[in-house]
């Protein structure tokens, strides 16, 4: 249940700053974010990315409320595009990479 609060309100927090950092700030330091390849790509990409981010929060939020066995099924669950989330990252070279790569060990 730690790791699913704390994975919880790192995908809430990272949502809710891609709505409001400047594209220097996201393009260098937010790989999704910066998967947009301009200034005016993020200010139309950073919507979806931020509701994206909210809703998997979201999905978090009630799999905490829910008990240990929904978190254990939404970790099982959520492997896949976690994984997919580190392939990305790595592709691009990004500096988060381990981040993402250690919390999508956790899931397992």
């Amino acid at each position: 249940m730690k790791f699913m609060t704390l994975s919880y309100c790192i995908a809430a927090s990272y949502g809710a700053a891609t709505l409001f950092v400047p594209w220097p700030m996201a393009n260098t330091f937010m790989f999704p974010a910066a998967a947009a390849a301009s200034e005016e790509g993020f200010i139309a990409f950073k919507f979806i990315l931020a509701a994206t981010l909210i809703g998997w929060a979201n999905g978090k939020y009630q799999a905490i409320r829910l008990g240990p066995a929904a978190c254990v099924e939404f970790c099982k669950m959520n492997f896949i595009p976690a994984a997919i989330l580190v392939y990305a990252s790595a592709s691009v070279g990004a500096w988060d990479t381990p981040v993402w790569a250690a919390m999508t060990a956790c899931y397992v």
